[in-house]
């Protein structure tokens, strides 16, 4: 694989995320590219002239590049794009928040696009910029290895989208938490707090206003459909404007996403509110988060509790002066990641380190709310300044906690943006918790996601028309054994050069045109016989993955598995 232009060898390998540390999704290359380079020739546009320089590298989820500097004059202005011309961005002057030294908002895809205009030929000479890094997303990030000390037992989260039907409020909720990336390559969750769009995550991830500067976040990163996985749909990117408040005894970083294109991601995407009190053990809870640097995941339940909810467990001291300790499984990459109480729908702590079957941390937050406070404006919690020792009494609800309930207000209309498939319209409730009391009116007909629930394997069968039972593994897309293995073979033209020497012999022609001998379209027992025509040694394989569908679920939401 190659960055064009440049030689680089990128192996996935010893970079597991450390407790207390980002986790690590991409890797870098230093580069030297610069707007001087006498291959990239203006070329005259009317009056004007323009430059484009295209980096990729084959297979990367997503490319950015660390700009030394970046100096253009009145009229000039960079187009950043991936390479069909969307998730298209501008910078002119000293860049991104008017810098001249940073990184740039990353480009999901393996293509960045660099365009450079001016209004007048004479100013191209006078649009500088230097590249120093290009970085490449891992193609699935940190899937594998790392994080498994925060899993305790079996990995019970599923993909967000599982979520959308069943529990429509809590996916709703969900919607605010985003993948940040920070400098290139490191990476945590963050969440929207206020409707100002100001944003939480942990210290270690954000530790400072020179890194808030040079961080994103992408909200809406999720799988498409609740039992496949593999082909995330691109989310929409933010850039971060800077800190307002970091504590590092608390490790919280409450910083501010920039607006100043004219987004709105709070109006979009909703906000969570904070919840200044001390939930009692036994209290239901699940946590949004991007694990690993996947796309989005919930950890919901918990199969070592005997009624299989994630649940408060406790109180300790642990990466924080007290820590509130709970065994819903987080990954390397959920760092930041809000834990909500299911009572509420608001967040009572935030995550921020691992421990598996000891307990999973997040740092209560009405330990620091008095904090922050100050920041959040009309946006903050309604609850009194003190924290109570357990939830306000209310009347039952007239559900059952696990059936959606009326959205927040802070969730405002939602339109189609980047093809992410989220709903076009939010909730347009007024109403800012669960209802407190039962309806006069007659329940509403169970869903398909209530009559699945729970049952086991045989009873689930019997209703075959609306639930299907999925096994806890399934298979995953034909692929090579170890990455020594890759070759690229699209790089040869003909029958010839697809099954000579230099291919390996891990090419293979197919209806005209080279691919892998490890096609992702094999079936199980083809792909483990396939071997190579070099050492005639078998090259392939067909992981196991976790099932998001696992358990009795409704046929409209995953089919049969």
């Amino acid at each position: 694989m190659r960055f064009s232009s440049l030689i680089i060898g990128a192996i996935l390998a010893g970079h597991a995320a450390a407790k207390g540390s980002p986790a690590i999704i991409g890797e870098g290359e230093k580069v030297n590219l610069s707007s001087g380079d006498s291959k990239v020739q203006p070329r005259i546009n009317g009056g004007g002239g323009t430059t484009k320089r295209v980096i990729s590298y084959d297979g990367a989820s997503y490319i950015t590049v660390h700009y030394s500097q970046f100096d253009f004059p009145s009229g000039c202005k960079m187009t950043v794009t991936d390479s069909g011309g969307g998730q298209a961005y501008v910078m002119s002057g000293k860049g991104r928040q008017d810098l001249g030294d940073f990184w740039a908002r990353q480009i999901n895809g393996d293509t960045m696009v660099l365009t450079t205009s001016c209004d007048e030929l004479s100013k191209m000479s006078k649009a500088v910029y230097e590249i120093d890094e290009q970085v490449h997303g891992f193609p699935k990030a940190l899937e594998e290895g790392p994080g498994a000390m925060s899993i305790c037992g079996s990995d019970d989260k599923s993909n967000a989208v599982c979520f959308k039907e069943s529990h429509a409020t809590i996916y709703g909720k969900a919607r605010a938490a985003g993948r940040v990336v920070m400098q290139g390559k490191g990476m945590c969750t963050g969440w929207l707090v206020s409707g100002s769009n100001l944003m939480f995550t942990n210290e270690h991830c954000i530790g400072s206003d020179a890194t808030a500067k040079n961080s994103n976040i992408e909200f809406m990163r999720e799988e498409p459909n609740c039992g496949v996985n593999g082909n995330p749909q691109g989310g929409e990117v933010f850039d971060i404007s800077g800190s307002l408040k970091i504590d590092a005894p608390w490790d919280f970083a409450l910083v501010q996403i920039d607006t100043t294109d004219g987004r709105d991601p709070a109006a979009k995407y909703g906000y969570l509110e904070l919840e200044n009190r001390k939930p009692p053990v036994g209290e239901e809870l699940y946590i949004p988060q991007h694990p690993g640097g996947r796309p989005k995941e919930l950890g919901f339940e918990d199969s070592n509790e005997s009624d299989g909810k994630c649940k408060v467990k406790g109180y300790r001291r642990g990466c924080s002066p007290e820590d509130m300790t709970y065994s819903c499984d987080t990954e390397g990459g959920s760092s930041g990641s809000p834990v909500l109480s299911r009572d509420t729908n608001k967040v009572v702590a935030l995550h921020h380190c691992g421990g598996g079957c000891n307990g999973n941390l997040g740092a209560p937050i009405y330990k620091f709310y008095s904090m922050v406070e100050e920041f959040l404006g009309s946006s903050a919690p309604t609850s009194s300044v003190e924290p109570t020792a357990a939830p306000q009494t209310k009347t039952p609800t007239a559900t059952p906690s696990h059936q959606p309930s009326t959205p927040s207000s802070s969730f405002g209309p939602t339109p189609s943006y980047y093809r992410t498939g989220e709903p076009t319209e939010g909730g347009d409730s007024n109403t800012k918790s669960p209802t407190k009391s039962p309806s006069a009116s007659p329940s509403a007909a169970p869903t398909p996601g209530e009559v699945c629930e729970g049952l086991g394997k045989s009873a689930c069968k019997k209703l075959k028309e609306s639930c299907a039972f999925g096994k806890s593994k399934i298979f995953g897309k034909c692929t090579v054994k170890k990455g020594k293995w890759k070759h690229d073979c699209s790089q040869y033209q003909t029958a010839t050069d697809c099954t000579g020497d230099e291919s390996e012999g891990l090419c293979k022609m197919a209806n005209g045109v080279c691919t892998h001998i490890c096609g992702e379209d094999l079936e199980k027992k083809v792909c483990k016989k396939v071997r190579n025509t070099l050492d005639d040694k078998k090259n392939c394989k067909m992981p196991k993955l976790k099932n998001p569908c696992k358990g009795c679920r409704p046929v409209s939401e995953c089919g049969i598995p």
